[in-house]
């Protein structure tokens, strides 16, 4: 349960008036900036009579760092519990279960290409890793778990639209599993955007696994960004839905 929670988190940027709940933007932070991130969000990803199961990540941190004006070190932590209730017959209850702790550490290098320019969109290369050794006991990975992560995106006057691709490994398999996203933001004012995102994961020994969210991001002053968001599972194998909450704040220059 945990390795596919893993793959719905992806960051915040206030670099520009738009935002992303899922959606990895290309630009990265300015040189020597340092940049945190703090997720809450609650996920009910089963829901049936013999088995009800729920994750939270309660916050997940990330740490994004300018190496230079084009290149960005990041470090994510998540802090996780899984809570399963699966019925007892015999006595017709439910037994709960909870896995609760810090999944394993997760670091990589982000590698902007271009600036956005007409119908070129600015892009960027995240490759992520996360370490096996680095969590609770009951969430470590048999082995290292790579991510390769290009993103896009095309920004209008008050538009943005977005897409990711990549590869995914889950630390336990071979085989990588693909995904994708594609975010739509609109900007009515500056301090507020209004987002929408669907994305989806596609392993060739599994199902798909198709979901929609959408939310609302607030730019505050002292380098401040709320973020409010709600989605659900489009497909029989998808979470049926989440909520959650982002908190971003950029540091002065080091």
């Amino acid at each position: 349960m945990y390795r596919k929670f893993l793959l719905l988190f992806a960051l915040f940027s206030i670099k520009t008036a738009f935002s992303q709940f899922q959606m990895e933007p290309p630009e990265t932070i300015e040189h020597s900036d340092l940049q945190s991130d703090v997720q809450v969000i609650y996920e009910n990803a089963e829901n049936n009579y013999n088995i009800k199961s729920s994750n939270i990540i309660h916050p997940s941190l990330l740490v994004r760092y300018g190496i230079s004006d084009r290149t960005e070190l990041q470090i994510n932590l998540q802090f996780l519990t899984e809570h399963t209730k699966e019925l007892n017959e015999t006595i017709q209850s439910y037994d709960h279960n909870y896995n609760i702790g810090i999944a394993p550490v997760k670091t990589g290098l982000k590698f902007m290409f271009n600036d956005a320019k007409g119908l070129i969109p600015s892009s960027a290369l995240l490759v992520n890793l996360s370490i096996p050794g680095l969590a609770s006991s009951g969430l470590r990975l048999p082995q290292f778990a790579p991510e390769i992560i290009f993103t896009a995106s095309h920004y209008m006057k008050n538009f943005s639209l977005g897409y990711n691709t990549g590869l995914l490994w889950d630390g336990e398999s071979s085989k990588p599993t693909n995904f994708y996203i594609m975010s739509l933001s609109y900007a009515p004012i500056d301090l507020i955007s209004l987002f929408m995102e669907s994305y989806g994961y596609y392993k060739s020994d599994t199902h798909a696994d198709n979901r929609l969210d959408a939310g609302i991001s607030f730019f505050l002053p002292g380098n401040l960004q709320v973020d409010l968001a709600a989605g659900i599972g489009l497909s029989e194998y998808s979470p049926l839905n989440f909520i959650g909450a982002g908190l971003t704040y950029r540091l002065p220059k080091l």
